[in-house]
């Protein structure tokens, strides 16, 4: 019967200590998680000025460009656009056809590159 009680008060000691750490977790989980959020408000508010900004560039740009730019963007998941330097698409990594190459040089018309899709401009490299 003793031995019964020992046990008792052993698991009910055990109870305790997890109880204690379990609060102590949670604490920690509620800390994180206000640290989080704050992070997530302060992206959001970066995001909506980073929007702005590219609304106020776009606004420069010609509207056919800017809607087959974002058709690719949405496609792609990820960036419409990228650097062509030495024959190869930053986008891909693929080797573009040369005839490509050599007509961005001339930067006189949009280029998509015939792998990724993407819009492709010519960058010294």
């Amino acid at each position: 019967m003793i031995e019964y009680l020992d046990t008792i008060e052993n698991l009910e000691q055990q109870i305790a200590e997890q109880e204690k750490d379990c609060t102590e977790l949670d604490q920690q989980i509620d800390e994180k998680k206000a640290i989080l959020e704050k992070e997530r408000e302060e992206l959001q508010i970066r995001l909506a000025e980073l929007d702005n900004r590219a609304e106020g560039i776009s606004d420069g740009i010609d509207s056919e460009l800017v809607r087959i730019y974002n058709v690719i963007k949405t496609k792609k998941g990820s960036i419409g656009i990228a650097p062509v330097i030495a024959a190869v698409c930053q986008g891909c990594h693929l080797n573009i056809p040369p005839q490509m190459y050599n007509e961005l040089h001339r930067r006189d018309s949009l280029k998509i590159c015939p792998w990724c899709e993407r819009i492709i401009y010519w960058k010294e490299g």
